[in-house]
């Protein structure tokens, strides 16, 4: 009895588990969809809107490729040429790459016998292996009609199509540590905008507000402008279909226009009271660089001034002085005696600026921004990337060309 109970158990759980297994590989195809009788499967994974030339016998195209087995193992990827018809790839690969506008993607899986047969390539393809390939075209030369390329492509639609219907790309990207919201569905956000056509032209500019996620803009536009600090500036090129669609808006907008915007996020508003504005963010990062920003590069504090002057360092002047250089931190990273003239390109812009005005033995602090510094790249081993730098100076002599003497 107990022999015939555990016999039944183990029939049942042989069962569960042929279920499980039907149910996990329920679709799966180890030929990939091909066969000896159907050579070739062609999946289009992407379709531009407008095609131009299509490819054909006697073009000579140009694309991308990933190509792999049926298990996934990338075996080859990159760019290649060929002449369709000329015998220059696999059978497949010339199949399967007609029929193609530029910018087209498709998904090819090619039998071994329009491959690389029974025999495969020793160490890279595998007897009777089934190839699938990734391709983009990206370009068709054709006898006696020209070259038509992705670039050529692009420029008429902006990069969007019915597929794709948004292109973003952030121009500016605040600090991290200074962005205390990122905006999203709900948020009430303010931007400064200016919106134009493919062609350049500005058919709107201003200021905006709108709550994200509640139908007050342009899908395309409550799309583009979430994910954005308050700072940050972004390009959103947008397709037609979620802009004015194929009518447009009558003396304004034309049919089935791609719009582009270039827009700045300057304040976002949350339903829980957080608030963010641009102004907040330009006080913020003023005091983290010490007092000074891209609008205002130099900061000076007047630590000691004479009360007799003689002459006032002006252009041209030959002007003399102690220094002692420092981070925000308070680090040093040098200090000494220096002596330059004036407008002459003898100094970083900061300290040409920051040191005129000045009697022998007035003291200064000069606080730099990086753009009248070392800038983005800074001084290798001594001044760090997009450092802000101060100076305490001390004049010990002005000297003035004779010429200029003499019109005083």
């Amino acid at each position: 009895m107990h022999r015939w109970r555990l016999l039944a158990t183990v029939v049942a759980l042989l069962t569960i588990n042929t279920v499980i297994a039907d149910e996990e590989y329920a679709g799966y195809d180890p030929t990939g969809g091909v066969s000896k009788e159907k050579k070739i499967k062609i999946e289009d994974t992407f379709k531009m809107d407008d095609c131009g030339m299509v490819s054909n016998e006697d073009d000579t195209i140009h694309w991308n490729y990933k190509g792999y087995l049926l298990d996934g193992h990338v075996f080859d990827e990159g760019k290649f040429t060929a002449t369709l018809g000329h015998h220059h790839v696999i059978t497949g690969v010339d199949v399967g790459m007609r029929g193609l506008c530029v910018g087209d993607k498709r998904k090819m899986t090619i039998h071994s016998d329009w491959a690389y047969g029974d025999n495969g390539i020793k160490g890279t393809i595998p007897e009777k292996a089934t190839l699938i390939f990734d391709v983009e075209l990206t370009s068709i030369e054709r006898p006696g009609s020209g070259v038509e390329t992705l670039e050529d492509i692009l420029k008429k639609t902006g990069g969007v199509s019915k597929t794709n219907k948004i292109k973003l790309e952030d121009i500016y990207k605040v600090d991290a540590e200074t962005c205390k919201l990122q905006s999203q569905e709900d948020d009430t956000i303010h931007w400064n905008y200016k919106g134009y056509l493919l062609d350049g032209h500005v058919f709107d500019e201003g200021k905006f507000i709108a709550k994200l996620g509640h139908h007050q803009v342009i899908t395309g536009v409550d799309v583009g402008m979430r994910g954005l600090c308050v700072g940050d500036k972004r390009k959103m090129t947008i397709h037609s279909d979620w802009a004015y669609g194929d009518n447009g808006i009558k003396g304004t907008i034309p049919e089935k226009a791609t719009l582009i915007f270039d827009v700045e996020l300057t304040s976002i508003e949350r339903a829980d009271g957080q608030k963010q504005t641009l102004e907040d963010l330009k006080e913020q990062v003023i005091n983290k660089m010490g007092g000074v920003s891209k609008d205002n590069k130099l900061k000076i504090d007047i630590t000691h001034a004479v009360k007799d002057c003689e002459i006032r360092s002006q252009q041209d002047d030959t002007i003399y002085w102690n220094y002692k250089g420092t981070f925000l931190d308070g680090s040093e990273f040098h200090s000494g005696d220096f002596y330059a003239t004036l407008g002459h390109g003898h100094v970083i812009e900061g300290v040409d600026k920051g040191m005129r005005d000045l009697c022998t033995g007035d003291k200064r602090r000069l606080i730099i921004h990086p753009d009248w510094a070392y800038g983005d790249e800074g001084r290798p081993g001594s001044i760090p990337p997009k450092s802000v730098l101060v100076f305490d100076v001390e004049v010990t002599d002005v000297k003035r060309p004779d010429s200029r003497k003499a019109e005083l």
